[in-house]
């Protein structure tokens, strides 16, 4: 059997320290990235809510002046439109959160793939036989595929609910839709 002192990995502790650093680099980056996102999306959805007002505003005004007796049905009909708009704002506000869930999702898992990493070259650098690395690096092997695939089963979890909440609000639209509109019209 051939036993070996395989050599100790010099500066592992500063690999890891850089590693961990340009992480922590990383997640600030992202943090400000999903701040910046968040800011952008509040503000294009306040604009076009304004917007949507301002057009109904003027519309309603001009419908009421050349044709009076429709302003019921424009007002019902503003009404359902802006209920529907709504709907999307808070579909979208929901897939943003859970963008933001998958994202932290993603960051945990990258960071706990980092510390394993260190801890098997922190493991190997004990090593003494080949024996040894066999059987250790087999089970560092085993280790990364469970991972992978609780990591990728995690993933499409989130993924599947975050779909579903999300299109919840817009079920919810279309369901009042064909309530509203598949009943017979009224004078």
């Amino acid at each position: 059997m051939i036993t070996q002192d395989f050599p100790k990995v010099a500066g592992l502790e500063q690999i890891e320290a850089a590693v961990t650093t340009g992480q922590d680099t990383a997640l600030k980056l992202f943090k400000a990235g999903k701040d910046t996102a968040q800011k952008f999306y509040k503000a294009g959805s306040e604009a076009a809510v304004k917007g949507f007002e301002k057009s109904t505003a003027f519309t309603r005004e001009q419908v009421e002046k050349t044709f009076p007796q429709a302003v019921g049905k424009f007002d019902e009909a503003t009404a359902f439109a802006k209920e529907s708009m709504d709907a999307s704002i808070a579909s979208a506000a929901v897939a943003s959160k859970s963008f933001d869930a998958i994202a932290d999702e993603f960051v945990a898992y990258g960071k706990k793939a980092a510390e394993t990493s260190f801890a098997n070259v922190k493991a190997l650098s004990g090593v003494k036989s080949f024996q040894d690395l066999v059987e250790l690096q087999t089970g560092f092997a085993r280790s990364a595929f469970d991972t992978a695939f609780a990591g990728a089963t995690k993933m499409a979890e989130l993924a599947v609910k975050a779909a579903n909440e999300a299109a919840e609000p817009m079920q919810t639209r279309v369901a009042k839709a064909v309530e509203k509109y598949s009943k017979p019209m009224t004078a």
